[in-house]
């Protein structure tokens, strides 16, 4: 059912429904009983992405309504286990991808989300919260009327906040001794729930950005490289946002003047966590970092100077280490 191309997709498309619906009925209910089987994870995985496929050309059809519904009554069930909750929230999330956000009846969104939000608590298994997050960015693009009403941003936000220090001590920021590879998948997941905040909803960032901030400095700081990125690509969707306003002469919260004076340093030192032997086409925390420099410099112009320059002043002509002056030159 997928194509390469729009029109491949739409003759793919023609051609399903051209299936009678008797026919699509029975293999729809093969799928969904596959996905809810507790055998193989590579069978359900598999029904995921083809029940997700099917219901991206049934639902703006109105072919099958029922399929949102059905998915977050299963996800939030406890007649099902682990397993099969993880299926279903991706997808929940494959769906959510595919899908325009017109072609989602806002009880739906709501259906969905409540299902997302119920399985990214903290009881939650790790592999069933690692879904749940990553569900959540999936589908942080159907949430424009629960993000327009205080509460409900609340909880989403405080539901991500909540990933973002999983499996961290959230004193010192530092990984719990039962904390591994998955914990670290839901920081990085969390965090790419942060960046898609920031790119949907800017707005609406008013009353979150100081945690935000918090958040992704104790992150950039001591966090794994992967969910580094993120944390720093929070910031870099920040300054396309801002830049994007100011271009069009509409007024913004200039959160970037607010933080370039703490950013910068922690940005600049971070340029410095490179190694001789890096593959220069590995997209790494020290490159991420530059282009964070860079985006703040296109917005603020010469006002950046005042943070940069001294840091470029010292490291410079430093002769013992040679990270310096290479992070010095890049910020210059």
């Amino acid at each position: 059912l997928n194509a390469q191309t729009d029109r491949g997709q739409e003759v793919k498309n023609a051609r399903y429904l051209s299936i009678s619906s008797d026919m699509r009925g029975q293999i729809k209910q093969q799928l969904l009983q596959s996905l809810h089987d507790m055998g193989a994870d590579r069978v359900r995985r598999a029904a995921a992405q083809a029940v997700a496929k099917i219901g991206s050309i049934e639902i703006p059809e109105n072919m099958w309504p029922e399929l949102l519904n059905t998915l977050a009554s299963s996800a939030r069930s406890d007649q099902y286990q682990d397993p099969v909750k993880t299926s279903v929230l991706e997808c929940i999330g494959y769906l959510c991808e595919q899908l325009d956000e017109d072609a989602v009846q806002p009880a739906h969104v709501n259906d969905i989300l409540t299902a997302i939000i119920h399985n990214m608590r903290v009881e939650a298994a790790g592999t069933v919260r690692l879904a749940a997050t990553t569900a959540l960015g999936q589908s942080l693009s159907f949430t424009g009327s629960n993000m327009a009403v205080q509460q409900e941003a609340n909880m989403i936000v405080t539901q991500i906040c909540t990933a973002a220090q999983c499996g961290m001590n959230p004193e010192s920021w530092t990984p719990l001794a039962n904390a591994g590879e998955t914990e670290e998948r839901v920081r990085k997941a969390a965090f790419e729930c942060m960046v898609s905040l920031a790119s949907f909803f800017y707005p609406n960032l008013k009353n979150y950005v100081t945690t935000f901030f918090q958040m992704s400095v104790n992150a950039i700081t001591k966090d794994a490289n992967d969910v580094q990125l993120q944390a720093i690509e929070f910031w870099n969707t920040i300054c396309d946002a801002e830049y994007d306003l100011l271009y069009d002469g509409k007024p913004c919260e200039n959160y970037i003047n607010g933080a370039v004076q703490h950013l910068v340093p922690l940005l600049c030192q971070k340029m410095c966590d490179i190694e001789e032997d890096d593959d220069d086409d590995e997209w790494v925390p020290s490159k991420a970092a530059a282009v964070c420099i860079e985006l703040m410099a296109k917005n603020l112009k010469d006002d950046i100077l005042q943070h940069v320059m001294p840091i470029v002043n010292q490291w410079i002509g430093d002769s013992t280490d040679w990270k310096k002056r290479d992070a010095a030159a890049f910020a210059f």
